[in-house]
């Protein structure tokens, strides 16, 4: 979802948080009168460079001391008249912010000293799982339905090219808690253990 984000036109709400979060930080006064209203916490910005930066973004705006701070910046400046969050706007934030925190847990799961190779597929079939859901929950929405699908495209993209190294099938085979019978948790087909087996046993001849 965040590179369906990213592909797809940029959803007015979300755009609408970027602009507010902006709009904050461009005066340390306006960021003053606006830590007095949140009780000090401030909106973080989406940065492009940053993993799971619109997710952490809306997840500090969803906050129950943020939103009515949030709401009530935004009646006080004239400027911001366009970007007022409606309750439609707070509802698709509310479904982003549940789609994009899979992307964090995953994130989660990947990276830092612990993260090991047998994570991978895994971590990508717990994305794909709950993406397919959202394609069948928002088959008919024309704003979250293709960012869904964008999403979908791209990570299908990489989880497919894992077929052409064993290295993923044989970190997860290796992993005394998962072995072969993970794949077939994971419901994979009989045919594609039966040939990932054979490429996994020549490898290790070799």
């Amino acid at each position: 979802l965040v590179t369906g984000v990213q592909t797809c036109a940029l959803p007015i709400s979300l755009g609408k948080l970027h602009n507010i979060a902006v709009y904050i930080q461009r005066s340390p006064q306006r960021l003053a009168e606006f830590e007095k209203y949140s009780n000090g916490k401030r909106i973080p910005r989406d940065i492009s460079t940053r993993w799971n930066s619109w997710y952490h973004m809306i997840d500090a705006a969803m906050d129950e001391t943020m939103r009515p701070a949030i709401i009530h910046f935004c009646t006080k400046y004239d400027d911001l008249s366009e970007q007022f969050l409606s309750h439609y706007d707070w509802q698709m934030l509310s479904t982003f912010h549940r789609f994009l925190k899979y992307f964090d847990t995953a994130t989660g799961r990947t990276q830092g000293y612990y993260a090991t190779v047998d994570r991978v597929l895994p971590t990508m079939e717990y994305i794909l799982e709950k993406l397919e859901a959202g394609k069948k929950e928002f088959i008919g929405d024309e704003i979250i339905g293709p960012c869904i699908n964008a999403a979908w495209d791209k990570i299908i993209k990489y989880y497919d090219i894992t077929d052409r190294s064993t290295t993923y099938t044989a970190s997860v085979v290796l992993n005394p808690t998962q072995k072969w019978q993970a794949f077939s948790e994971l419901q994979w087909s009989d045919e594609w253990i039966t040939a990932a087996r054979k490429q996994v046993d020549r490898k290790s001849v070799v």
